[in-house]
């Protein structure tokens, strides 16, 4: 996989765009070594941003035919994939790599926490996201067998900032929907097959969700494969929270605006009524590891959401997680 996009060059280093790799990193990825486990990401573009990008100007009007850099991108994608231009742009306009987000969409951490708030990230997740709508059977393929390179460097041993890692030292743990809440198992050119294959290289892939449809598909061991596993991302559809809570099956993430002592909050004996053992997400991204029952604490990333204090889709302290999806052990 190789994509140039001509005229379009980075901000950090006027280097020419060139798309060649789907995975990426962050800080927690980086965390996740310190306890054995490799976990690539792969970002996408959130919600509807590709949609802007490609559409809408910096001063916020609309171009049918695309703005400017838009044009470039979706040329590049275009080119790449042997495709009509305007049959790609069709394609973006009703395309949404995130049907359940809420109100964290206006907060979306792939847009503005850490590197990806910076727009070079950006670019590079819109042109990784319009090669999966433009091309869904040769992204999926180049996803597998860019994830068997990674699985390789793991097998064989590597040096990351003067720390050596032996050979097999480091479980792998892809996260496939980074900004995205994607089906990665029931599409019509579903990778599941890949996934099963896997298996037996020992490698695993893991995911949050806001979709309640899947989250209990994955609860009742409805087609999944063995390898991927699944946290229910909670946001403001309490109800789903609640009925995801009382299935006894799937572990929730909430982000909390009062991060939660995992060890002594007042609401720590609530949590415990319910049957679920409280896990602090910020130290790592290894969710695949979390034990049956874990109730995820993460914090808010990235300028608006550390500023935003109204929205239901993070909750002011354990205390209101409780009340609010109201489950009565």
């Amino acid at each position: 996989m190789y994509v140039e996009v001509p005229n379009v060059f980075r901000q950090a280093g006027g280097r020419p765009f060139v798309l060649q790799n789907l995975l990426g990193t962050s800080l927690k990825v980086e965390k996740s070594l310190e306890g054995g486990v490799l976990t690539p990401v792969m970002y996408l573009s959130p919600e509807r941003s590709l949609y802007r990008m490609v559409f809408f100007t910096e001063d916020g009007d609309h171009e049918p035919l695309g703005t400017s850099l838009g044009r470039r991108l979706v040329a590049a994608v275009a080119t790449a994939a042997g495709i009509e231009y305007k049959g790609l742009l069709d394609k973006v306009r009703s395309f949404n790599a995130c049907d359940y987000a809420c109100s964290c969409k206006f907060v979306c951490l792939a847009q503005y926490a850490g590197r990806l708030q910076y727009k070079d990230l950006h670019i590079y997740e819109a042109l990784k996201t319009l090669l999966y709508i433009a091309d869904k059977e040769f992204f999926y393929e180049s996803l597998v067998c860019e994830i068997l390179d990674v699985k390789r460097k793991v097998d064989r041993g590597f040096t990351k900032d003067g720390i050596r890692y032996k050979p097999g030292e480091l479980a792998l743990w892809v996260r496939l929907n980074g900004g995205s809440d994607l089906d990665w198992y029931s599409d019509h050119y579903s990778p599941i097959s890949y996934f099963e294959a896997l298996v037996a290289n020992d490698i695993m892939f893991f995911d949050y969700t806001k979709d309640y449809r899947r989250m209990v598909q994955y609860i009742e061991g409805s087609t999944f494969p063995s390898n991927y596993k699944l946290t229910f991302s909670a946001g403001s559809r309490d109800k789903w929270t609640k009925n995801v809570l009382s299935m006894q099956g799937g572990n929730v993430a909430a982000v909390f605006r009062e991060f939660p002592d995992i060890h002594d909050d007042p609401a720590l004996d609530l949590v415990g009524e319910i049957g679920y053992t409280l896990v602090d997400g910020t130290t790592n991204d290894s969710r695949g590891l979390d034990p049956s029952g874990s109730l995820v604490c993460l914090k808010p990333l990235g300028h608006p959401a550390k500023r935003d204090k109204n929205s239901r889709f993070m909750f002011d302290n354990l205390t209101e997680f409780v009340q609010r999806v109201g489950y009565n052990a």
